[in-house]
C-alpha cells in the first residue's frame, strides 16, 4: 500500500528554507512523539505569533458560544497563554518581556477584530465556523492541510478566510497556496461542488498592527494550478526523502538558505552548520566535488 504524504503551508515553507531541518521534522518515520524542547529556541517574535494564534482560536470559540471578552480579560488570556508556553519551553519570561508580548499581541488582535472582513464574525450577522490548522482533506491519495481559519456562509457563497500573522508575499506561489483553500472547500462534504460559490480571502499582518486583505477569484483553471503546485511540492519532498534513505546519510541534504533559519532550529547542535552556515556550505560543496571525482575515476 502506498503511504499517504502530507502537504501544508508550514511543511513546504520549512522544506524550502532548510531541507535538512524539514527531513528531521517531517521526513523521517515518527517512532516517538516530538520532543517539546524543540520550541525552546523560538525568538520573541515567534512566541508572539504562536500566542496570537492561540488567542485567536480561544476568542473564536468563546465568541461562537456567546461569551464576549472584556479588554481586561483579553489581556489576561494573552498573559496566561504566554506563561503556559514559556513553562512548556522551561524558560523564564521577565515581566518586561511579558508586558511587551501582551501589548504587541493585544494590538494585533484589536486591529484584526476591527477589520471590515471581521465585522460579520464580530457581530454574528452571518453563519460562520472556525477550524484548527490540523483540519485536512484527502486529495489524490494525499493528506492536504489547507483549511481556512474561518469559513463564512452568506447568500449561497462560502468565504474561506485565512489569517496570517506575517506579511503576505504576493507572488505566484503564495497566491496558489492561498487558493488551495478552494480545494479544501470542494472536498468537504455538504458544502458545494461549484467553485464559483467559493470566495478566497487572506488577511496578513503588516507593520504597526495593520492588516492587509487580498481576495482571489476561485476558478477551475487556477484551482488546477494550485493542485499542480501541491503535486510538485509532494514530488520534491518524496525525492529528498528517498535520496536520504538510499544514501543513508543526511549529508546529501542542502543546508539552510539563511543563517536566521538556524537560530531557531532545534537540531543546530548536531548540524554541520553549528559552527557557521557559510563554512558548512563550503565544506559540503567540497565533499560533493570529492565524491564526483571518486565516481569518475
Amino acid at each position: 500500500m502506498v503511504k499517504h504524504q502530507s502537504w501544508s503551508k508550514s511543511n513546504i515553507e520549512l522544506f524550502s528554507q532548510c531541507p535538512r531541518q524539514w527531513f528531521l521534522k517531517y521526513g523521517r518515520p515518527k517512532k516517538k512523539p516530538i520532543n517539546q524542547h524543540q520550541s525552546s529556541r523560538m525568538s520573541e517574535s515567534d512566541v508572539c505569533v504562536r500566542v496570537a494564534r492561540r488567542v485567536l482560536y480561544e476568542w473564536l470559540e468563546d465568541h461562537k458560544n456567546g461569551s464576549f471578552w472584556s479588554d481586561g480579560f483579553h489581556r489576561q488570556q494573552i498573559r496566561d497563554i504566554t506563561e503556559f508556553m514559556y513553562n512548556a519551553m522551561k524558560m523564564e519570561c521577565s515581566e518586561l518581556r511579558m508586558k511587551s508580548i501582551i501589548n504587541r499581541v493585544h494590538g494585533w488582535m484589536n486591529a484584526l477584530f476591527q477589520h471590515s472582513w471581521f465585522s460579520k464574525i464580530r457581530s454574528n450577522s452571518t453563519s460562520w465556523l472556525f477550524f484548527p490548522r490540523t483540519e485536512s482533506v484527502e486529495k489524490n491519495g494525499n493528506i492536504v492541510y489547507c483549511a481556512p481559519d474561518v469559513l463564512l456562509y452568506e447568500h449561497g457563497v462560502w468565504t474561506c478566510l485565512r489569517i496570517q500573522f506575517s506579511r503576505f508575499r504576493n507572488n505566484d506561489t503564495s497566491q496558489l497556496e492561498c487558493i488551495s483553500m478552494g480545494i479544501w472547500a470542494l472536498e468537504r462534504p455538504y458544502m458545494t461542488e461549484v467553485c464559483g460559490n467559493i470566495r478566497i480571502r487572506n488577511l496578513s499582518l503588516q507593520h504597526n498592527s495593520h492588516w492587509k486583505g487580498i481576495e482571489f477569484e476561485c476558478e477551475n483553471e487556477i484551482l488546477e494550478r494550485a493542485q499542480q503546485l501541491i503535486e510538485y511540492d509532494l514530488g520534491a519532498m518524496r525525492e529528498v526523502r528517498n535520496t536520504v534513505i538510499r544514501t543513508r546519510s543526511l549529508d546529501v541534504l542542502p543546508l539552510a538558505r539563511h543563517p536566521r533559519i538556524c537560530k531557531t532550529c532545534p537540531h543546530l547542535m548536531s548540524c554541520p552548520a553549528s559552527n557557521g552556515l557559510a563554512e558548512a556550505k563550503l565544506e559540503q560543496k567540497l565533499l560533493s566535488l570529492q565524491r564526483l571525482r571518486e565516481l569518475k575515476f
